[in-house]
């Protein structure tokens, strides 16, 4: 858990906490206060109720954030044994176990465990990424079959 989760966790704590303490206080009050002071209060309550509401939601934006990354990871983990390393570029086994197909990016692969299929360059007689924009030798990264 990064400190930036600490800290929303910290902060939706601390906003129900006020909340709880001024409503607390707003029970205590005499009924010969004055309407003036239990207005404020109320007003207080209000806004702490509404910094725990703002927090919750950054709260619930991070967990649904993480579920996608872990989602990712497994992904990535699954796929793991299936792929295989041949010249610049990695593919899928096929049949055989030998590398086969379109091959993927080699540097999104290793860096991010992220798999996107080399595209021919417009210009080139290369390959080229989509998403890192890294070339690739087109005879290093061609599609192999079995």
């Amino acid at each position: 858990m990064c400190m930036s989760d600490i800290a929303t966790i910290g902060a939706v704590v601390s906003s129900v906490k006020t909340a709880v303490e001024i409503a607390k206080t707003i029970k205590d009050l005499d009924t010969k206060v004055q309407q003036a002071e239990l207005k404020l209060k109320v007003a207080d309550l209000l806004g702490a109720l509404a910094d725990a509401k703002i927090a919750a939601t950054e709260l619930q934006d991070l967990l649904v954030k993480k579920d996608e990354e872990i989602g990712e990871l497994r992904k990535s983990i699954a796929i793991k044994g299936d792929v295989v390393r041949s010249g610049d570029a990695y593919y899928m086994k096929g049949k055989s176990g030998a590398a086969a197909g379109e091959p993927y990016c080699a540097r999104c692969w290793e860096v991010e465990g992220k798999l996107f299929h080399l595209v021919r360059h417009p210009m080139r007689p290369d390959r080229v990424c989509p998403v890192c924009k890294t070339m690739y030798d087109f005879g290093a990264a061609r599609t192999i079959t079995e």
